[in-house]
């Protein structure tokens, strides 16, 4: 026969205390704090390697339409790639810098009123590629020229005519 006192010790020493249930809790706190900004840099890395990809992938796709056209495309229109979207679901952006000499284009001038203001350039003003441009506008959405602006230091960027694709912060 149990007495009253016999299963109040019974219940204590089977039960979680208060004390061990917040030590549980603040080690499942630390270990967020951690895993958590872990994982969110691995899908960002993720998403700038995809969107390296793509930039080299339509890179190939303009290429062999200037070898067959002797000519770049007008717009990621004409090589059907018009509707593909980087990891952040905006469309890449493409402009023909094209069409003026290699003098001309070093000085960042072209035979397009409006490209001259739309080529991408670097830190000194210097346009970063004389065929055309290719980028991403990154994570955020916006994207300005000039790269060291920025809107534009997180964007996916083609620069010195393909040798460069990365992030722009780091071109």
């Amino acid at each position: 026969m149990r007495t009253a006192g016999s299963t109040k010790t019974q219940l204590r020493q089977c039960g979680v205390t208060l004390l061990e249930l917040m030590v549980v809790l603040v080690i499942a706190a630390v270990l967020a704090s951690i895993a958590i900004p872990s994982y969110s840099s691995y899908v960002d890395r993720a998403n700038i390697d995809i969107a390296k990809a793509d930039i080299q992938d339509i890179s190939l796709a303009i290429e062999r339409f200037y070898v067959r056209r002797s000519g770049f495309p007008e717009s990621l229109e004409d090589i059907g790639m018009h509707t593909r979207e980087d990891p952040w679901g905006n469309t890449y952006r493409y402009l023909n810098i094209q069409g003026t000499t290699e003098k001309e284009r070093k000085k960042g001038f072209t035979g397009k009123g409006k490209d001259k203001e739309n080529m991408r350039r670097d830190r000194n003003l210097k346009p970063i590629n004389s065929d055309y441009d290719l980028y991403s506008v990154g994570k955020d959405g916006v994207s300005k020229p000039q790269l060291n602006a920025k809107p534009s230091r997180d964007d996916i960027v083609r620069a010195a005519d393909g040798k460069f694709v990365g992030v722009a912060e780091d071109y």
